[in-house]
């Protein structure tokens, strides 16, 4: 864009400087020594046209670069960039009458019967960038209008409150604030993300873990078959006491399940099932009884592997 900026300045300087009547004369009283007043002044005139041409080729160029950024960004922002094409090819359309304006308008001071053919490109122009601005306004509108609507319904239902965990692209979330047309949600890492309104109600998202709703955390494990199942729910029993009983622990755990997944060739595959008491992050019960399990067992975690040594 600086590229075509700096060619577009010296070129505006050069149709100045040859727009001047001083230098009109000039050329055309030199012109005319050799081929003629009037020829000289046809030669003159024939050649601002390709200088005309150019001008108003970089004028399009910058016209297309800056609107096309302003309106990527606008789209994106809002959400709709499967608009993007359709607005871009319009946007394109307009550049050229742009280019067709500007070329009539600078011939027009040396060819006066041009000056009615601009003022019809203009009012063609105007329409069709009134046509684009309203195209924007409306999709604004209908993206600002859906998202506030979504945000009375999530409000006035249940299918979202406040403090709720849900769980959308494979991601859980925590819900922190149901705006008018965002809802703000932070990630276990606590990093704040806003999604649009209009998003929970056009896709799906479960709600795991609510003032309602609590599911099961499950998490698996493998142990050698010289741990009876008896004995790995007695350990299992002992480790959910241990953590409800400790005093920084991230929440209790109401109730639990120990079951036999699989039988392995040198392990017994467990997994272990845990209800937690409040609304949490199904990763952070996961981590404290990862370290919880491997406090208890150690080693024993481990699965045998055989290796083929033969050569």
């Amino acid at each position: 864009m600086k590229f075509v900026a700096v060619r577009l300045l010296i070129l505006c300087i050069l149709v100045v400087i040859i727009y001047l009547h001083p230098l009109e004369k000039t050329v055309t009283g030199l012109f005319s020594l050799s081929i003629g007043p009037t020829d000289a002044e046809t030669l003159y005139l024939l050649l601002l046209v390709p200088i005309d041409i150019l001008v108003a080729y970089f004028a399009y160029r910058i016209y297309l670069d800056l609107s096309a950024l302003i309106i990527e960004a606008s789209l994106t922002k809002l959400k709709a960039r499967s608009a993007t094409r359709s607005i871009l090819v319009l946007n394109k359309i307009l550049g050229l009458v742009l280019l067709i304006i500007t070329v009539i308008w600078l011939l027009s001071s040396k060819f006066p019967f041009l000056a009615g053919y601009t003022e019809a490109a203009i009012a063609s122009f105007s329409g069709l960038f009134s046509l684009l601005l309203t195209l924007i306004v409306a999709m604004q509108m209908k993206e600002v209008g859906g998202n506030f609507l979504a945000g009375m319904l999530l409000r006035a239902s249940d299918a979202l409150d406040e403090g709720d965990y849900i769980k959308m692209d494979s991601e859980y979330v925590r819900v922190e604030k149901i705006d008018h047309s965002y809802t703000h949600v932070v990630n276990i890492l606590g990093e704040r993300v806003f999604i649009p309104n209009l998003k929970f109600l056009t896709d799906n998202f479960r709600k795991p873990y609510s003032k309602q709703t609590r599911e099961y955390v499950d998490l698996r494990f493998a142990l050698s078959y010289d741990y009876s199942p008896k004995q790995v729910e007695q350990d299992m029993s002992a480790l959910v006491n241990q953590h409800n009983q400790t005093p920084n622990s991230s929440v209790k755990i109401d109730e639990f399940l120990v079951v036999t997944v699989d039988l392995a060739a040198y392990s017994v595959i467990y997994e272990l099932r845990l209800k937690p008491s409040a609304p949490i992050f199904p990763e952070a019960v996961r981590s404290d009884f990862r370290r919880l399990l491997h406090e208890k067992y150690g080693e024993d975690l481990a699965t045998p592997m055989l290796l083929n040594v033969r050569k």
